[in-house]
Formats: structure tokens, C-alpha cells, sequence
């Protein structure tokens, strides 16, 4: 999920998507700063539409109060990406009256990024929002390269982000028992999210011998999304994964959002999805709960690192 925006991802958590690319979407991590690239949720035209289906559009278009019927594909798109970015705007305070969507999209991008980089102490008076992201990019790359006890004298921020993914891909095969010598980084990296899978698979109980990586996926999250249901209490008789999905994430993103004293009265699965991750991250980490449990790791990235888009 090269740099996509949180929203993206997380509509495809809530519709459903996620278990449809679930190797994909468990290597990247969501981050508010995703959101701050070059394409916002829904500017990818026919190539996005293809990856949204009809169905997830349509719960999407309802979200934002817009009747999907007798819409055609790329039109309803063309809404739903129109009414996100006002409505995405409206909470930065940035006025859209005037403004075609590719400049609501651009200003969206630098207000995220210049609270980002004030955060981190950057200063942005007469920056522009490119320049800021380099900034910021450059600033991450360095604390983490810190924290893996990599040194960064003399060294770009390029070459810091091969050496963090290098270590933190090598460091993880060698706990699961994987020897790394003479092999690339892909291929490294394609045999540890194998190994996980099949070991997330064993727990379940499910069978591996014979089947390819995503027949396994595909059975690995039926058989987790179904365990996580029952242990919840939702009855899965008569439903299919998808609406499984729907019911476990929003039960747990509840949860989430009361044991952080979030008023939820009101608000959508994806609306407390967005408060959580933007205002309250770094005490859902400290306190362990969804999706920063280690359970739920497998499935939702490391969520240790949430700036993980920045080594690539």
C-alpha cells in the first residue's frame, strides 16, 4: 500500500478491503502523515475504481450523504472523492469555496504536513509543503536509525531509510529461524511474510501443505476474523467475511475509543477509526489497545512504526 492515505486504508479496514490485500496492507502502518502524498483517497480514477468495488464505493458515498443510485462508477467516485476532501478540509479550516478538488487536495496536504512538522519542532514559516515533508521525512528516519543503533554521520536520508528497512527485515527473519546470508532484501522480506503467515495459520488450526500464499491468506483471515467474532459474542451463522469484518472492527474500535474516554454517541466506526489514530495514538499504544495489540499485528502492520512509509 505505497503511500496512501490513512482514510484509504482505513475505509478499506471497515469495507472489507484490507483481508482482499492483506500482504500488502500488513508491511505498511497507518499514519496521519500517509496522508500528505501525492495522490489523496479517491484521485486514482479507473485504476482505484477497479480496486473498490461497486459495494464499498456505495457504503463509502453513504458515509458522506450521498444517494449512490443510479450513479455510474466513475461518477459516484468523482462525488465521494469531492465530498471527502470538503469535508476533510472543513476540519483543517481550509475554505473550499472556489477551489477545484486538486487544490483542496494540495492544501490538505500541507496543513497535515506542517502540523506534523511543528510537532516534531520544525520550523515552516516560508517552506514550502515538499521541502517541510523533506524535513520531517528526514527527521523520523534519523530518530529511528537512533533507536537501531544505526550510525548516521555523513549519511542522506536515503541511505538511512535502505539500512532501517535492511535491519529491521534481517532482524525479523532471524527471529523466526530464517538464514539471511546471500540473499536480497525482497527475496528476505517475501520469505519472513510467509513465514509469519504460516505460523498465524498453524494457530488456527489451519492447514498449509499444498497451498499458494494467497489461498492461505484467504483461509487465515476467514479463520481470524471468525475466532475474533466469536470471542466477541457476534454470532458468524449466515454471514460472510465481510460483514464479519465490519461488525469485529467496529465492537473494537469501540472499545478502544471508551477506554480513552472518546464520546462515540454519534460517530461512525471510521470517524472514532480517525479521531483515534490523529489525537490519541500515542496513549492507545502505551495502553495496548486495538490495533496496537501484539494479536493484532499480523493484520494491521507493525504498529510500533508508524512512520514505516518514510524508510521506503
Amino acid at each position: 500500500m505505497n503511500k496512501k492515505t490513512m482514510m484509504f486504508a482505513l475505509s478499506a479496514v471497515l469495507m472489507g478491503g484490507v483481508f482482499n490485500a492483506v500482504p500488502v496492507f500488513a508491511s505498511k502502518n497507518l499514519s496521519v502523515v500517509a496522508q500528505t502524498n501525492e495522490k489523496d483517497e479517491f484521485s486514482h480514477g479507473h485504476h482505484h475504481q477497479h480496486r473498490m468495488s461497486r459495494e464499498h464505493l456505495e457504503e463509502k458515498a453513504k458515509t458522506l450523504g450521498i444517494n449512490p443510485e443510479g450513479k455510474e462508477m466513475e461518477e459516484l467516485a468523482k462525488q465521494v472523492r469531492e465530498e471527502w476532501l470538503k469535508k476533510k478540509a472543513k476540519e483543517l479550516g481550509i475554505k473550499t469555496e472556489g477551489k477545484n478538488s486538486e487544490t483542496i487536495s494540495k492544501e490538505i496536504r500541507e496543513a497535515i504536513i506542517k502540523k506534523k512538522a511543528e510537532s516534531l519542532g520544525i520550523k515552516t514559516e516560508g517552506k514550502t509543503g515538499k521541502e517541510l515533508f523533506q524535513e520531517v521525512r528526514k527527521h523520523i528516519v534519523k530518530k529511528k536509525a537512533a533507536e537501531l543503533g544505526i550510525t548516521t554521520d555523513g549519511k542522506d536520508t536515503d541511505t538511512l531509510a535502505k539500512e532501517i528497512r535492511t535491519k529491521e527485515v534481517t532482524d525479523e527473519a532471524k527471529l523466526l529461524g530464517i538464514t539471511t546470508e546471500g540473499k536480497s532484501l525482497d527475496k528476505l522480506s517475501e520469505e519472513v511474510r510467509e513465514t509469519k503467515l504460516n505460523k498465524v495459520a498453524k494457530e488456527l488450526g489451519i492447514k498449509t501443505e499444498g497451498k499458494d500464499y494467497h489461498t492461505l491468506m484467504r483461509e487465515v483471515i476467514d479463520g481470524q476474523v471468525k475466532k475474533d467474532a466469536k470471542e466477541l459474542g457476534i454470532k458468524t451463522d449466515g454471514k460472510d467475511t465481510r460483514e464479519l469484518v465490519k461488525e469485529v472492527q467496529k465492537i473494537k474500535i469501540q472499545k478502544t475509543a471508551t477506554e480513552l474516554g472518546l464520546n462515540i454517541e454519534g460517530k461512525t466506526t471510521e470517524e472514532l477509526f480517525e479521531e483515534i489514530m490523529t489525537k490519541h495514538r500515542d496513549r492507545a499504544e502505551e495502553l495496548n489497545l486495538f490495533p496496537f495489540q501484539k494479536k493484532d499485528e499480523f493484520f494491521w502492520g507493525n504498529k510500533k512504526d508508524h512512520h514505516h512509509h518514510f524508510y521506503k
